[in-house]
């Protein structure tokens, strides 16, 4: 990496750190709510889908993406910054879900529901931004994922 490109990358940094405080602020709050839920009580047949705070978290992402993404072009910084937002919510949900209790088999399935739509959720959210180069999903954000996909 050349002086010129390390200098660039180092002024996005500093003029973004604000507004991603603000956003993992906001993403961990959302994946916090889901120690609000009882995953040791049945859920009701035909309850099935993601719980409420993978809900919130999905419409976050989404509006991060319409709102704030879409309306500055950051070209290969801004794929490095989505990829770091996405790597911060996986770490965050597995610190999360890992500590969650009580645990019941129904809660385990509510969990790899959760995680389902977690995926589905992140995989939209750094689609349109990565995709044309480096791979685009999530497998390429590497140990974060492989932890992700463990807990299932």
């Amino acid at each position: 990496m050349t002086d010129i490109s390390q200098n660039i990358r180092k002024a996005f940094d500093k003029i973004l750190e604000p507004l991603t405080s603000v956003i993992r602020r906001e993403l961990s709050a959302a994946v916090a709510k889901l120690h609000r839920i009882d995953f040791a009580r049945s859920v009701e047949p035909g309850m099935g889908g993601s719980s409420l705070y993978v809900k919130e978290l999905t419409e976050k992402l989404s509006f991060i993406k319409a709102e704030i993404l879409s309306r500055y072009n950051l070209g290969d910084y801004g794929r490095t910054w989505v990829t770091s937002i996405v790597k911060f919510v996986m770490k965050t949900f597995v610190l999360h879900i890992s500590i969650a209790s009580p645990l019941g088999e129904s809660g385990k399935l509510q969990m790899a529901s959760d995680m389902t739509g977690l995926e589905f959720a992140l995989n939209a959210f750094i689609a349109d931004t990565t995709q044309n180069r480096r791979g685009g999903n999530l497998e390429s954000t590497g140990d974060e994922y492989k932890a992700l996909r463990a807990m299932r």
